[in-house]
């Protein structure tokens, strides 16, 4: 996941993007992991990644070895409220 080290806040939008990438990931029935890198710095050269940009984590994807079956998601009326919060 690489950030545009000119925009305001842009790291902020990182981890957003890293959320909505998680959830997408899952959706797909693929698996991931966030994984910091130990030398980001390495990582771009190595890319050819721009040097106005960052690299800020990585996301392996992949099929899980797991079987664990997919948790059952909530009902909407469990997490949302309106005007109070019972």
């Amino acid at each position: 996941m690489l950030g545009d080290r000119a925009a305001p806040n842009y790291l902020r939008s990182v981890c957003v993007s890293v959320g909505y990438m998680l959830i997408a990931v899952e959706e797909q029935g693929l698996s991931t992991v966030t994984y910091t890198l130990p030398d980001p710095e390495k990582v771009r050269e190595a890319l050819r990644v721009p040097e106005t940009l960052s690299v800020e984590t990585a996301m392996p994807l992949g099929y899980s070895a797991d079987d664990k079956p997919k948790e059952p998601r909530r009902a909407l009326s469990e997490l949302v409220y309106r005007n109070t919060m019972s």
